[in-house]
């Protein structure tokens, strides 16, 4: 909703608040007196008019009961609600399209509704709640902050183009890493001039810093050079041909040496020689490096663990009202299966959040750098993503979340259907209302696609199926 609307919205809101406020105050006049509501507290109040001083019904004893005062004319009042029982503003009501706010609020809703702004007003609560889940410590002034910085990033198309240049970038980076070619390519293609100086430069500091490999590359150019072309060759033939002449014979060997440790140097890659004082530097940071980033992967995964579990509850809690089960209770009955399957949900969730190399990638840099608090909201977000799907996949393969089925089993045998599925032929098993006491099941009979259908062999050869 763009930001001048809600303001807009806010305002109307307000007015019509004072409105229904002013109208509040205006309800209980004189007027014609009503019926009393029935002293059990279900009874309903008067609802005559007229234009006397009278009073409208009175509640009920238990506070349950309430009048419904007639039409004014002249000043009637509405009824008098009990006092023993009063309702909490603060409770959900459901406003009978599956969404639930505090009673307060529709009641509001009713009175915006007369008023002709029943769609605005609920807008503006619902957009609210948004705004309120979405910056839980800023609201509105944080999504108004949020807008500015984006504003200072070019807008969203800003944003969008720097996402492409960080992931240019980041296959930049990955191709120097590897060493590959590709690299140089693609440096001197779109800068040959900068790509020719950092040469030059690179190779005075490779022979400063790594001579061998110095030596290498220059042997490789000095090789090249006397193989093609060069007179070397020609020069050592005449002079190895002189056999009478001694000095020609040892000048050719001298040269032959001079050439075969050329030629030796171009093709061996020397190995990096590692200063060992350097080297066990090195360890020591990374050690102490290791240790940190470990210390805190465990505080982020101490601030996301009870919130995944939530997550994952507040699912399964969903799922089992949609197909009428009762979920305390097959977590009752099935303790061993019911914790194995969380165990099992959670893993996947961790598994398919590592897949996602760009999450990982945002993960590890904001860990690094300490930021431990949006760390853990990376991992809140990322998981709230993905739970409901691999909690309906899990639970499915455990046979939790089947639903009931109508079933026409009886003490003596026949169909039933026992943990939220069809069980199959019963016939020879007795019906029972809750799981037996583990002492008394014999489990090396019962298997767990038994159990998961609510059948059970105990010790004394009985054979009972739980009936939810």
């Amino acid at each position: 909703m763009p930001l001048l609307n809600f303001f807009q919205l806010q305002n109307l809101l307000f007015a019509f608040m004072m409105f229904a406020a002013g109208a509040a105050l205006d309800l209980g006049g004189g007027g014609g007196g009503g019926t009393d509501g029935g002293t059990d507290g279900q009874g309903t109040g008067g609802d005559g008019a007229g234009s006397g001083d009278g009073t409208g019904g009175e509640a009920g004893n238990d506070g349950q009961g309430g009048a419904d005062g007639g039409e004014r004319d002249g000043g009637g009042g509405g009824g008098e609600t009990g006092t023993a029982n009063q309702a909490d503003p603060n409770a959900l009501v459901d406003l009978g399209d599956g969404r639930t706010v505090p009673g307060k609020w529709k009641n509001l809703f009713d009175q915006a509704q007369k008023a002709g702004l029943g769609k605005e007003v609920k807008q503006l609560y619902f957009a609210q709640q948004r705004i309120a889940k979405a910056f839980p410590n800023g609201g509105v002034n944080g999504a108004i902050e949020l807008a500015e910085q984006v504003e200072q990033f070019g807008g969203i198309e800003g944003i969008e183009q720097l996402q492409s240049d960080i992931e240019t970038y980041h296959e930049d980076a990955e191709l120097f890493e590897r060493g590959d070619p590709r690299w140089i390519e693609t440096s001197f293609q779109e800068n040959p001039e900068a790509s020719l100086k950092a040469f030059n430069h690179a190779l005075g500091y490779v022979a400063d810093h790594n001579p061998e490999h110095y030596d290498h590359v220059m042997a490789k150019v000095v090789l090249d050079t006397l193989d093609n072309g060069s007179p070397v060759a020609h020069i050592y033939n005449l002079l190895a041909g002189l056999k009478d002449n001694p000095q020609a014979k040892a000048a050719a060997e001298a040269l032959a040496k001079w050439y075969n440790a050329v030629k030796d140097t171009a093709s061996k890659i020397p190995e990096k020689k590692i200063d060992a004082q350097a080297k066990a530097v090195t360890d020591r940071e990374t050690k102490v490096e290791q240790r940190e980033m470990q210390v805190r992967y465990t505080q982020v995964n101490t601030e996301c663990h009870p919130v995944l579990v939530g997550q994952v509850v507040k699912t399964l809690q969903a799922e089992a009202k949609l197909k009428n089960l009762d979920l305390k209770k097959l977590a009752d009955d099935y303790p061993g299966e019911f914790r194995s399957m969380k165990n099992e949900i959670q893993r996947e969730v961790m598994q398919a959040a590592i897949k996602d190399q760009r999450f990982v990638d945002k993960y590890y840099a904001l860990v690094k750098k300490g930021d431990l608090k949006r760390a853990a909201a990376a991992v809140n977000a990322k998981h709230e993503k993905i739970v409901p799907g691999i909690v309906l996949q899990v639970a499915a393969r455990y046979g939790f979340m089947r639903g009931k089925k109508a079933g026409n089993a009886n003490a003596g045998g026949g169909k039933a259907n026992a943990g939220g599925g069809n069980a199959g032929d019963t016939t020879g098993w007795t019906r029972v209302d809750q799981k037996p006491a583990n002492h008394l099941i014999d489990y090396g009979k019962t298997s767990q696609a038994m159990q998961l259908d609510g059948k059970y062999i105990l010790k004394d050869g009985k054979k009972v199926i739980v009936h939810y």
